[in-house]
């Protein structure tokens, strides 16, 4: 991992083992290498989708099973950091 750090939070309004990653970097090009894995995966696979955002030094990926509208409110809380 090229991460600086990472945790990994439970999502239960998805469901009960959906989980989220917040992960900050310290070389932008590390962050981004790593949203373009998460997005490629989804695009390879629906079963692999996942919702990505990045903002700064974060990067949040989210289990896909969640709603578009709910993944655009942790967006909006990223962006406004």
């Amino acid at each position: 991992m090229k991460s600086k750090e990472g945790i990994r939070v439970t999502v239960p309004q998805v469901c009960s083992d959906c989980n989220a990653r917040i992960i900050s970097y310290e070389d932008e090009a590390d962050l981004d290498e790593m949203k373009d894995y998460y997005d490629s995966m989804g695009e390879e696979s629906a079963m692999l989708f996942s919702w990505t955002a990045k903002h700064k030094n974060i990067l949040v990926q989210v289990n896909g099973d969640m709603e578009e509208e709910e993944f655009n409110k942790y967006k909006e809380a990223l962006e406004s950091l």
